[in-house]
């Protein structure tokens, strides 16, 4: 949740309107937890690991996958930046990243958070 901007920043949003989404992903964590909270003792938490860890991974390849397909390298850094060198400017893919990210969160929130 801390790279998040940047990952935004990569898909291509940037000032305010990347604050604004990566704060939804907050709220997502916040929101996917209650779940977690009222069924913690009633679930095998194992299987719940389990299946929690192989949907993130899904969701890290996939956002890969669309990175490596969808982007290309930026040396130097985008703007100057240089923790941020690759970029993703197709807006389909760059709504799927920020789509996977909060897939991603909403599973971590319900079976490992």
């Amino acid at each position: 949740m801390y790279y998040i901007t940047y990952i935004f920043q990569m898909a291509g949003l940037s000032g305010t309107n990347n604050l604004t989404i990566a704060s939804i992903q907050y709220v997502i964590n916040v929101v996917m937890t209650v779940p977690a909270l009222l069924f913690v003792d009633k679930l095998p938490r194992r299987n719940v690991m389990m299946a929690g860890s192989f949907l993130m991974a899904i969701w890290l390849f996939t956002t890969g996958g669309v990175m490596a397909s969808k982007g290309h390298a930026v040396p130097g850094g985008l703007e100057g930046s240089p923790t941020i060198t690759w970029v993703v400017e197709d807006k389909t893919a760059s709504k799927a990243i920020i789509a996977l990210s909060y897939l991603f969160i909403a599973t971590f929130a319900c079976t490992w958070g």
